[in-house]
């Protein structure tokens, strides 16, 4: 069996550094021949370049120009470069579109590819503007289409059964670390009460980690730290996005650090005691997943698949306050997250999260590992080809 991955990165994110990392297990670990196909974006074709650094082996990866919103040259490219494959499997929105134009529309350039498969892996809405939300509506339409869909969690798979998608199998994301790094946390024989009580005695931080924008909700986080004042404690922000200047100039001080992108995430995750999550809506966060395999302990929205993440014992889970379905009482939100926070002022209580956590790493290890990712996807494929 042969499989096209399809895919327009953006910037380097969790969908995109699911696709690299799943890509890169695929090719290693998998028994099937997979070619990679990615679309770049005329406007933004740093984007192509940052996700393409990510590939280990980059002999079967090809690179589509996009000149237009709906570009008919890229789909006659893309329709010469599917022959031979008998899966297109597809992440995001354009590139399910434009597999979808191939295998269904276009028979003014050859027959259409009506045998061809087409699995989509949904990594969830955001909805954080008009442009977006008409994309996620036109996107639910097309999984309608597809052969399967993979959702991320149980929660995801309801919410997409309610658009009346029938073909659905939830694969979780993986762990998308470092290796090298990965097998120096594994390795560390400091797991015990020495190594938390050293944890919570020397770094009194908690950490953002994300972009900056408005249905990632970092504001809520910065405000009720600050309103705590916790002058023990330090809140790194890292990440970019269009509120940071803003966030910036209201917010950075002594205590509040923003550290814009960071190529070496995981030294941050491994310095603080909690990764907060404030997010409005999230698929399966990569953040938390790897916070999880680092052993650090989360303070997170109850969004997308976090319930089915997280415990009691390794986190501190906050349920979003509404005035109604689509409207956020953000006020009684950073009440809440005030009163998460007051756990860093109790010594044992936050001992007791981060021993939690740590032991369990070896656990989260397994089962988010790439390993697990690859058997899943591959049975999904091999499955439709029956």
């Amino acid at each position: 069996m042969k499989a096209l991955i399809l895919f327009a990165p953006g910037k380097i994110a969790g969908a995109e550094k699911v696709v690299a990392s799943g890509y890169n297990g695929l090719v290693k670990y998998g028994k099937n021949s997979y070619d990679l196909c990615i679309i770049e974006e005329k406007k933004c074709p740093q984007f192509a370049f940052e996700f393409i650094s990510l590939i280990e082996n980059r002999n079967q990866l090809t690179k589509l120009n996009s000149q237009a919103p709906i570009d008919l040259n890229l789909i006659r490219e893309l329709n010469k470069i599917v022959e031979g494959h008998q899966i297109i499997y597809t992440h995001g929105f354009k590139a399910l579109f434009y597999a979808m134009c191939v295998k269904y529309i276009f028979l003014i350039f050859r027959k259409p590819q009506l045998g061809l498969k087409i699995i989509h892996t949904h990594h969830g809405n955001t909805g954080h503007t008009i442009k977006v939300k008409f994309y996620e509506k036109l996107a639910l339409l097309l999984m309608r289409k597809c052969s399967k869909v993979i959702a991320l969690s149980q929660r995801m798979k309801k919410d997409l059964e309610k658009e009346k998608i029938s073909s659905i199998e939830v694969v979780n994301n993986m762990n998308s670390l470092d290796k090298r790094k990965e097998i120096t946390a594994q390795t560390d024989t400091q797991i015990g009460t020495q190594t938390a009580t050293e944890k919570t005695k020397k770094k009194k931080e908690i950490l953002y980690l994300g972009r900056l924008s408005s249905e990632k909700n970092p504001e809520t986080l910065i405000k009720a730290f600050r309103s705590k004042q916790l002058k023990d404690y330090k809140l790194h922000i890292v990440g970019t996005g269009p509120l940071e200047t803003q966030l910036k100039e209201s917010y950075e001080s002594e205590n509040i650090l923003f550290h814009g992108h960071q190529q070496d995430v995981q030294s941050f995750i491994e310095r603080v005691q909690f990764l907060c999550l404030p997010s409005l809506t999230e698929g399966m966060p990569m953040t938390v997943i790897e916070s999880l395999c680092l052993g650090t302990p989360i303070m997170a929205n109850n969004v997308g698949a976090i319930e089915e993440m997280l415990t009691q014992q390794n986190s501190i889970i906050i349920d979003i306050p509404r005035h109604s379905k689509n409207e956020v009482d953000f006020i009684a939100l950073e009440e809440k997250w005030c009163l998460a926070l007051e756990t860093l002022e109790k010594e044992a209580r936050v001992q007791s999260y981060v021993e939690n956590a740590r032991q369990e790493r070896e656990m989260q290890l397994r089962k988010y590992s790439i390993e697990r990712w690859v058997t899943q996807v591959e049975s999904i494929l091999n499955n439709e080809m029956l």
